[in-house]
């Protein structure tokens, strides 16, 4: 259930806030400082176990549990996951998320904490989960699990992970270690930067690992997940008493999205688009203003033209959708897959990069081509975004001028040359 997004900023998070990482432009749209004595249920869910949770049968720990009782609040502003020992196998442990209450896609997420002690194989994890990670398809885009970190090795070291097509036999995995001073003493920040390209991992502001293939990469919402649990690293858990073993404490987690004040959106009726002719008007959908232009014609096109230094392309995934062709100015930029097993509505497809401020025109054209898992060709026109200036913060050098794909430019008998793409790219990175 994609979607859930209704954004909630604590009073007592500083609204000037930005990621430890540094770097400007970021909006607070979410946030918790856990203060109080109750945790908020409009934000966070408790998660109570039906059922054991996978033993670590070399612990000795046959059965733990997530409890209710076990995820609270301290009254000082912090979030507590507790760690017991009920009896001489068994381990309770607390876990809070955001499913459906608050599941975003893209952003920076944010999380401060003082982890539980892993030496008491206790293991402390900072997460997100998809809906539909368990679709089986080769793919994270509709959906992943993401272990931001689990401290769950007591050197000053852990470990991101991805995994994808559920946790049965089709189930896939890329993890990547990382060293972490200082992660089993006092409070770090552990971030996640999430867009549709690529997934960053910071700690204490400090890069630390990403994933750029788009395989491992979601681009559907997720919820965010903080728990503690039995490791499944290191650690002696036999040899602790009953009772009381260990605490995670959790000072704040932050959400930040890219401000987009600047951004003007364009429905797909204004006069600003036009069509050739073989696109069809829908009405309906959860779309912008309900409204979609939709096309399984190849060749056919639909432009957008704008004075100002980007533009943006909002259409639809879904899984009888083709392949769309990009151009900007007559030139080809890229081909874009608009296909997902689960639809995803007014969803950006394309961004230009920052042009020199004047009169551009963006083309979105219908092909012959679709993914093999598509049962359509079809491509669909939502909005476009514009921007008429650049913003405050960006630099002379970010100021991309088009490449000069002059070869390439708009061939209406559409046979151009990837190779040659491929090379003119390359002889601009060299200049």
């Amino acid at each position: 259930m994609q979607g859930y997004l209704s954004a909630s900023i604590d009073d007592s998070t500083p609204l000037s806030s930005q990621p430890a990482s540094g770097g400007t432009g970021w909006d607070l749209v979410w946030s918790d400082e856990f203060n109080g004595s109750q945790l908020d249920s409009s934000k966070w869910s408790r998660q109570v176990s039906s059922k054991s949770r996978n033993p670590r049968w070399d612990k000795g720990i046959h059965d733990w549990w997530w409890k209710a009782g076990n995820a609270f609040l301290d009254g000082n502003g912090k979030l507590i996951l507790r760690a017991e020992k009920h009896d001489w196998n068994t381990l309770y442990c607390g876990s809070v998320n955001t499913n459906n209450l608050y599941e975003p896609r893209y952003g920076y997420y944010e999380v401060r904490m003082k982890n539980a002690d892993t030496s008491k194989a206790v293991h402390t994890a900072f997460w997100f989960q998809g809906d539909n990670m368990g679709n089986v398809d080769g793919s994270g885009a509709d959906g992943a699990e993401i272990d931001v970190f689990e401290s769950a090795w007591v050197g000053d070291y852990t470990k991101s992970v991805v995994h994808i097509d559920g946790y049965g036999s089709s189930k896939q995995a890329n993890t990547k270690r990382w060293n972490a001073p200082g992660i089993h003493s006092g409070f770090h920040t552990y971030g996640l930067e999430w867009t549709e390209d690529y997934l960053k991992i910071y700690y204490d502001g400090q890069l630390k690992t990403q994933y750029t293939n788009a395989k491992w990469i979601p681009q559907v919402g997720e919820y965010i997940w903080l728990s503690d649990g039995a490791s499944f690293g290191d650690g002696d858990f036999q040899s602790q008493p009953n009772g009381f073993l260990t605490d995670a404490e959790v000072e704040y987690v932050r959400v930040w999205q890219k401000d987009t004040s600047a951004q003007q959106i364009t429905d797909d009726t204004d006069p600003a688009v036009q069509y050739s002719d073989g696109w069809g008007l829908w009405t309906g959908n959860p779309s912008y203003q309900n409204t979609e232009h939709f096309c399984n014609t190849p060749w056919k096109w639909a432009e957008f033209t704008f004075t100002g230094t980007k533009a943006v392309y909002y259409g639809v995934k879904r899984k009888d959708l083709g392949i769309a062709r990009i151009y900007l100015d007559s030139v080809l930029q890229t081909e874009i897959d608009c296909y997902s097993s689960q639809a995803q509505y007014f969803t950006q497809l394309y961004e230009t990069p920052w042009l020199p401020y004047g009169t551009h025109t963006l083309m979105v054209r219908v092909t012959d081509d679709k993914n093999p898992a598509s049962s359509g060709i079809e491509v669909i026109v939502d909005a476009f975004g514009s921007f008429a200036a650049y913003p405050a913060d960006l630099n002379e050098d970010q100021r991309v001028d088009m490449l000069d794909f002059s070869e390439l430019a708009l061939g209406w008998e559409e046979s151009f040359n990837l190779q040659k793409l491929s090379e003119l790219t390359a002889q601009w990175l060299l200049q």
